[in-house]
């Protein structure tokens, strides 16, 4: 094995205040508890296999524009 794929990522109450994420491979993210007020997305296709997301519990604002 050349290289180990991260399928979880479990960030819980880690007082983040953003994340990046590269890991391509990555299936679900536990981001909960983190009082985190922005989250600096990966680009679309590095996150295609994601199929659950988890923000509860930070203060994170949606831009829809």
């Amino acid at each position: 094995m050349s290289h180990l794929d991260m399928v979880v990522l479990n960030l819980l109450r880690n007082n983040l205040t953003g994340l990046i994420t590269p890991v391509k491979q990555l299936q679900s993210l536990y981001f909960p508890g983190n009082q985190s007020s922005s989250i600096i997305p990966a680009t679309k296709s590095d996150l295609t296999f994601v199929a659950y997301l988890a923000f509860s519990y930070n203060n994170l604002l949606l831009d829809y524009n």
